[in-house]
């Protein structure tokens, strides 16, 4: 999931990965700068159907992890 909260910095966005197995990835990009030691406190739970051969993530992420504080405000209520 790639999530960007500034329609004017189009290279500064945040960045979560889920695989099968469970392992999770969240990166705080300003590319070309990529921030691996970021962590914003966000869950996943897998799900995998092994007899049709699919899975499923389910995600949940803070809306103050969208923005960084320092170049973006977070969500304001009633903002989707």
């Amino acid at each position: 999931m790639f999530i960007g909260s500034e329609l004017n910095h189009a290279n500064r966005y945040k960045e979560f990965q889920v695989a099968p197995t469970g392992g999770r990835l969240d990166l705080a990009l300003e590319l070309p700068h990529r921030n691996f030691e970021w962590f914003c406190g966000w869950e996943s739970a897998v799900h995998v159907d092994e007899s049709r051969n699919t899975w499923t993530c389910e995600m949940k992420t803070p809306l103050s992890a969208i923005a960084d504080g320092l170049h973006s405000e977070a969500p304001a209520v009633g903002v989707r």
